[in-house]
């Protein structure tokens, strides 16, 4: 893994021009976008249409060129409360298929990648797919922001985590390097090889909750939630600054593999 970028989601969908810009101010040189962006949060960000906007489409790539940047992979999409999907229909290809059965053609695609999903699948059948789906030499990535336990309040904030994760919803391994090693090579991969990337987010009350809310396994009512959401309070008042903050740190694990020739 040698190349980082910086995606829509991740700057609230920021215009694509400027978008182009902030990655090459911080010095990456990879984003991606997508076609249609709409306003993700409150910061007077609006509209656009990388489709039916020429002129647009013809400034972000004059910015790229100008600036040294180019879109890699594309991004992840957030259906948005009241958003009306259909009218996304004509940028979207929706096939019926799972990880463990994808329906798409054998030997045809270079990378295949499963962000924070992996260990949601049957892992063995998933990596004998995955497998399948790959040309020789293509490449196979799992990735996972995990909680950075070094520091006290990320420590205590995924012991909560432990303590309330419904994991009977997990299907496949968790996070398990050496299992997911042992499966992937059953499957016929190459060695696996791991590269990490720490980062912080700082957040107040709302954003801590939703963090947790934001997690498949944790409780999403009765009191089993009421609990968690005493347990944040108190973690929040014991660790926040007097501005209400918290660091939450993160780290990226980026598990890597490839099909033999």
């Amino acid at each position: 893994m040698d190349r980082l970028g910086i995606g829509f989601l991740s700057v609230f969908a920021l215009p694509p021009v400027e978008l182009v810009d902030l990655a090459a101010d911080l010095g990456c040189h990879y984003i991606s976008t997508v076609v249609q962006g709409q306003p993700l949060v409150p910061l007077d960000f609006g509209p656009y249409s990388l489709r039916d906007d020429v002129a647009l489409r013809r400034d972000v790539q004059a910015a790229m060129e100008h600036r040294g940047v180019t879109i890699s992979l594309g991004d992840g999409f957030l259906v948005l409360p009241g958003a009306e999907m259909r009218s996304q229909a004509g940028d979207l290809d929706v096939r019926d298929g799972t990880a463990t059965a994808t329906g798409l053609a054998g030997s045809a695609f270079d990378l295949v990648t499963a962000f924070q999903a992996f260990h949601w699948f049957a892992n063995a059948q998933a990596a004998d797919e995955f497998a399948r789906i790959l040309r020789p030499g293509g490449r196979l990535a799992l990735v996972w922001n995990l909680f950075e336990r070094s520091e006290s309040f990320m420590d205590e904030f995924g012991a909560l985590h432990e303590r309330f994760a419904e994991k009977g919803r997990i299907a496949g391994l968790g996070v398990d390097e050496k299992a997911h090693a042992d499966v992937l090579r059953a499957a016929g991969f190459g060695p696996v090889r791991r590269a990490s990337f720490v980062w912080t987010l700082e957040g107040d009350f709302a954003l801590l909750l939703g963090r947790a809310r934001s997690s498949s396994t944790m409780p999403r009512a009765g009191p089993n939630y009421d609990a968690m959401v005493r347990e944040l309070h108190d973690l929040h008042a014991r660790y926040a600054d007097a501005g209400g903050f918290i660091p939450l740190t993160y780290r990226t694990d980026v598990f890597l593999t490839e099909k033999p020739l």
